[in-house]
């Protein structure tokens, strides 16, 4: 979605900051989906609706902008953030002059992740735990698939529930996010379409992703009230994904939510109850399955395999039917969507190790989060 929020701000700003967010203003002319917000001088993109750069002068800005923020005494995070995506930018700018950069190449500038695989096995144990948890059935790709469509609904049909997972998330993570005033979530200020489709016992997990990205926006915005221009604008694209999609799974991996809260937000909306351990097993199961994409996403661009073999691996492996297998072969084709799937699944291990093992609160991580690959060397070798 494409919020566009324009205001002018009195406060001090780097040329640098200026520079990328002109950038970022620039490239988002050409891929309308790649802005998300934006909250800084409204003059700024007037300029460029009035003079769009070329995809050329936008790749030579990019470039100048590198070297600039290399060169610069900007504090640490804040240069190897402008670095990581201002070069996230510049390959987007590349791909789109229909420049061919290997896969693995494009979601380490990407997302500054280097993107993994992993060995089936590990769907086999996912599927194997499912198969005591689901109704009896034919195969497992049926009774997994029948599960799923039991427990799914619409937003407008569970906006209460979602409400109360809302609040819950909030209270449950209140010391972590009030501590950078960053309000995950404030009553009334949910906005979903009435016909969303919402799986009810992923509720708490929809919570956490809605509230993560309220509360980072928030500490984004702030970022740039304090003098870091270049939070004036917020893209879908680049490192900044890893934080703002990893950090609802390191967060729910540390709440209880199958004890109290999933339970009762089934029994409020009417579903058939299941308990907290067989729950907690098919989201174990069923997180383990969205490696599968990221498996497919390699195998596609990375080894250039065939689609019919693709889709056989995605069926078997995901227990998707056909159709669903075609869908999302259309979708990993989009190089850009296949990168970002990587963004979650390496993002939420290495956010909650990088929080243990350096002892910072989600509230530090928002207010000065270092890149990816800062976080990855300081995992593994400490500060």
């Amino acid at each position: 979605m494409t919020v566009l929020n324009g205001r002018s701000s009195t406060a001090v700003k780097t040329e640098i900051g200026r520079d990328f967010v002109r950038l970022a203003l620039g490239v988002a002319h050409h891929m309308p989906d790649c802005l998300h917000a934006y909250w800084g001088p409204t003059e700024w993109p007037e300029a460029i609706t009035a003079h769009p750069p070329s995809l050329e002068n936008l790749r030579d800005q990019a470039v100048a902008l590198a070297t600039a923020v290399q060169k610069s005494s900007l504090p640490k995070n804040r240069r190897e953030r402008l670095l990581r995506q201002t070069r996230a930018l510049l390959w987007l700018i590349r791909a789109r002059l229909g420049e061919q950069i290997m896969f693995s190449e494009q979601v380490r500038m990407l997302l500054d992740v280097q993107p993994e695989s992993v060995d089936n096995s590990v769907f086999v144990t996912a599927q194997e735990g499912l198969t005591p948890v689901l109704p009896d059935g034919d195969s497992l790709s049926q009774r997994w698939t029948d599960w799923q469509a039991s427990y799914t609904t619409t937003a407008q049909g569970v906006l209460p529930q979602l409400q109360h997972a809302l609040c819950a998330f909030d209270q449950a993570c209140e010391v972590i996010l009030t501590q950078a005033e960053a309000i995950a979530y404030r009553p009334g200020r949910l906005y979903l379409p009435a016909g969303w489709p919402v799986r009810v016992d992923r509720l708490g997990h929809v919570a956490a992703q809605w509230g993560v990205m309220c509360g980072t926006v928030t500490a984004v915005a702030r970022r740039y009230e304090a003098g870091e221009t270049e939070c004036a604008i917020w893209l879908n694209y680049g490192p900044q994904q890893v934080l703002a999609q990893g950090l609802p799974f390191a967060i729910l991996s540390d709440l209880n939510l199958y004890d109290e809260l999933i339970p009762t937000l089934l029994e409020q909306a009417g579903f058939s109850s299941i308990s907290g351990e067989q729950l907690q097993a098919i989201h174990m199961a069923e997180d383990a399955l969205r490696w599968v994409e990221a498996n497919v996403a390699l195998m596609l661009h990375g080894e250039g395999l065939r689609p019919r073999a693709l889709r056989r691996t995605m069926m078997i492996n995901k227990l998707v039917d056909l159709q669903m297998a075609e869908n999302q072969l259309t979708q990993l084709a989009n190089p850009i969507y296949a990168a970002h799937l990587f963004a979650p699944l390496i993002g939420g291990p290495l956010i909650k190790a990088w929080l243990a093992q350096s002892q910072q609160s989600v509230a530090d991580l928002l207010a000065d989060p270092p890149v990816p690959s800062t976080m990855l060397f300081e995992v593994r070798f400490g500060d």
